[in-house]
């Protein structure tokens, strides 16, 4: 890479560490001009993480290649752990093939992308930023971390992530759930997972059974043991609906601990 190069590349990361934290929007559109991007449209940023919640610089060039590839206008950094992508054309099919991309690059890593709700103009970057992380936090915090999350696509994730008090959210949780979160950290299961896979599969024991990698009798006694700390018949579709509620509430809840950049 010549010196111009890195030169270009490190306005490209100042300019978007700018922008994240605050903007002068009338001059970072005059120092984008001057890089040969235009901020002037509709962008979204995107937030990308390995499945433990990190990044460094092999996971920051997989994602920029892949922009590359996607052809999306585009500035990168990487800050607050993660990969900070501001782009165009993160439009509803690029998103999965950004994704797509990434892991063709990285195919034995877990890369998890938040993706920011649409900007137009310079001055909106930080809030389409909070929204990428809140949608990468809830994507880590999910039973599939490898994939992507849009923000604005969440349903009731965003108005639950809206409000000022998580008291309600956390007493209707763990009136579905308990005693498996608790269950779970004193004795390392993994039964809140099953319990939202076999949900995701609405009671399709073989499918969950792949997705979480184990035999199908290891499945049922799982399950078993859901129904006998919860006292809720999962078997009934009648439960399913509150209880996929409950556990995208304390997924959500779960990444109330996020940390903004």
């Amino acid at each position: 890479m010549t010196d111009d190069e890195l030169d270009m590349r490190r306005r490209r990361r100042a300019l978007v560490d700018t922008l994240v934290a605050w903007t002068d929007s009338d001059s970072a559109i005059g120092r984008a001009r001057e890089l040969g991007h235009d901020l002037q449209q509709v962008h979204r940023v995107a937030a990308a993480q390995y499945g433990a919640g990190d990044a460094d610089v092999v996971l920051s060039r997989a994602v920029e290649l892949a922009a590359e590839a996607r052809r999306m206008g585009h500035l990168l950094s990487r800050r607050a752990g993660a990969v900070i992508l501001v782009a165009r054309l993160l439009g509803e099919t690029a998103r999965p093939r950004l994704w797509t991309e990434v892991s063709r690059l990285l195919p034995t890593a877990v890369v998890a992308i938040g993706v920011g709700g649409p900007l137009s103009h310079p001055a909106e970057v930080r809030r389409s930023s909070r929204e990428a992380f809140r949608a990468l936090t809830i994507r880590l915090a999910s039973a599939t971390p490898n994939g992507v999350t849009v923000y604005d696509e969440l349903g009731i994730e965003v108005v639950l992530a809206a409000s000022t008090s998580n008291a309600d959210a956390d007493a209707f949780a763990r009136h579905w759930l308990d005693p498996l979160p608790d269950h779970d950290a004193e004795h390392g299961t993994e039964l809140l997972t099953t319990l939202s896979v076999y949900l995701d599969h609405d009671g399709d024991l073989a499918r969950a059974a792949h997705e979480l990698s184990v035999h199908r009798s290891t499945l049922r006694f799982r399950l078993q043991l859901v129904r006998e700390l919860t006292d809720h018949d999962i078997r009934d579709p009648d439960t399913w609906q509150p209880l996929r509620v409950a556990v995208r509430v304390w997924q959500l809840l779960a990444a109330s601990r996020w940390q903004e950049p």
